[in-house]
């Protein structure tokens, strides 16, 4: 009877290893898995941080054209305003009273007999735009 008893033990020891082989690992720190993350982590904050640095220096482009805009505008405002100025009618007159020139006491028109005269813009029908140019030269 000794001999059953030790194949039972034996038996029961193979059954103990085969259920503890079959026991769920523990997991363990594992080190390549966590450079991984790491690794990954990093580069998405590297990724962040260009892609906030490439927005500051879009905005600083912008500002600098904003600035030259608005001189731009101010340096069109000044011309047209001189632009004025110089074309004035007071200040027309007084360069012309500067050079010597003087006001007409009277006006004086001239008219034509409607008959003869044709008007320029309106070209002849029948011969076209180009011979009624050449018509009005040779007049």
């Amino acid at each position: 009877m000794e001999t059953a008893r030790e194949i039972k033990i034996y038996e029961n020891i193979d059954v103990r290893k085969i259920f503890s082989t079959n026991k769920k690992r523990t997991r363990s720190f594992n080190f390549t898995n966590y450079m991984a993350i790491l690794v990954l982590f990093f580069d998405v904050a590297f990724f962040q941080v260009y892609q906030q640095a490439l927005v500051a220096e879009e905005a600083v482009a912008i500002s600098n054209l904003k600035s030259s805009l608005r001189s731009q505008r101010n340096a069109n405002e000044k011309m047209k305003i001189e632009n004025e100025v110089l074309r004035s009618p007071g200040r027309i007159e007084q360069l012309a009273m500067e050079l010597g020139m003087i006001k007409p006491e009277a006006v004086e028109y001239i008219l034509l007999e409607s008959e003869k005269v044709k008007r320029i813009d309106e070209p002849d029908e029948k011969k076209g735009l180009i011979a009624s140019m050449y018509s009005i030269w040779q007049r």
